[in-house]
């Protein structure tokens, strides 16, 4: 029971360490979370705050590799194999301190022909990798492509954090604003919910296979 108990608190500090490790603020950092008790194979979160909504999906791995999850999320050209709702998820230029200019699109319901630019950056150590993304304000604001809706807001953060032993810790977080119009908010919220477990659901397949093919 002691040495339960201690494996709990560590696992709690460890993961609410993760934040105080990353060098760059998120829009997520400090935000309430409020669990939906309707996913079973995860942990799902979501606040909305006025006209601004989050979300995140977050789970507790054993047998799985960080180096591979990370190798899968930083290869941005296996994007549309992992995610496959991402039509495009294309590195334009290094911006220098690992952060790279992304152009994406998606095209599916309701969120049908979307695009956006992203500044996307890659903190990684060995316990601890961090990839997020804001959007790149200068980029979104011109380079319009005609029969596009271009989304203007578009965070997003993944975390990978080894812990004790085997075990791993992952999450997925997006705040975005589609620009969807007569359609109702329940129904937006439920997508983005599903979204966001299903972003979390894909890698992991995409990388337990990955691991049974080596």
């Amino acid at each position: 029971m002691k040495r339960f108990i201690i494996y709990i608190l560590a696992l709690f500090f460890g993961i609410s360490g993760v934040f105080c490790l990353g060098s760059s603020a998120s829009v997520f950092d400090g935000i309430l979370w409020i669990k939906d008790k309707g996913f079973r194979d995860l942990d799902l979160y979501y606040y909305f705050d006025g006209k601004d909504s989050y979300y995140k999906a977050e789970k507790f791995l054993t047998g799985f590799s960080k180096e591979r999850i990370v190798e899968s999320l930083t290869n941005l050209e296996n994007y549309s194999k992992i995610f496959p709702r991402t039509d495009i998820f294309e590195k334009k230029m290094d911006l220098g301190d690992s952060t790279y200019l992304v152009y994406t699109k998606i095209d599916f319901f309701p969120m049908k022909n979307r695009d956006y630019f992203i500044e996307l950056k890659v903190e990684d150590s060995p316990d601890l990798t961090i990839i997020s993304w804001i959007p790149s304000f200068e980029r979104n604001a011109k380079d319009n492509i005609k029969d596009l809706i271009r989304v203007e807001r578009a965070y997003g953060r993944w975390i990978v954090k080894k812990l004790g032993g085997d075990k791993i810790f992952i999450s997925v977080e997006y705040s975005n604003d589609w620009k969807l119009e007569n359609i109702p908010s329940s129904f937006i919220n439920s997508s983005m919910k599903n979204g966001t477990a299903d972003a979390l659901r894909n890698l992991l397949k995409y990388v337990d296979a990955l691991m049974r093919k080596r």
